[in-house]
């Protein structure tokens, strides 16, 4: 039993050299400032060869462009190869359509402005005198309807009664 204490402090230890072991040595690595290297030195000499080669120039980086809304190129204002820098106007719609659309809304917002107005100011006295008179031209038009109602209703009444005994001796009377 004594064996075993014995053996699980010589592996922690064992563990804990191994770790501060790996710990200098990625210190050392990784920390250390790496050696100087030699600048080699050139003279400036005048060179008879040229090289010709064929090749791809690809940009560092690169980037898709797109605007928010669609819509007919006015301007270019850059070439292919410039360079630029953020908050360059590279290119511009026209605006030729939502200036119009624009334009239409403003009118449509006015008239309904004016409308609103209209509304608040309340009816002018012109149009009250015109709709007193039209009420009273429809309340007469309503009491010559029930007149022609009670007319037409009387007469029909006297036809489904029938005639009277004295209008039929009248009526053979001039047949005769």
């Amino acid at each position: 039993m004594r064996k075993e204490p014995a053996m699980k402090k010589s592996t922690i230890a064992i563990v804990v050299l191994v770790v501060l072991g790996l710990g200098y040595w990625g210190y050392t690595s990784y920390i250390a400032p790496p050696p100087p290297t030699p600048t080699p030195v050139f003279e400036a000499e005048e060179f008879d060869r040229v090289v010709s080669a064929t090749g791809e120039v690809v940009p560092a980086r690169w980037a898709q462009l797109s605007f928010k809304i669609g819509g007919r190129l006015d301007e270019l204002a850059v070439q292919e190869g410039d360079r630029v820098e953020a908050g360059y106007v590279l290119a511009r719609l026209e605006t030729d359509e939502l200036e119009r659309q624009v334009e239409q809304a403003q009118a449509a917002l006015a008239v309904s402005q004016a409308n609103l107005a209209q509304i608040k100011a309340g009816a002018r006295p012109e149009e009250i005198a015109a709709a007193r008179q039209a009420l009273a031209a429809a309340q007469a038009g309503v009491s010559a309807a029930k007149a022609n109602l009670a007319s037409a209703q009387a007469e029909l009444a006297r036809l489904e009664a029938g005639a009277k005994p004295e209008e039929l001796i009248a009526a053979k009377a001039a047949m005769d």
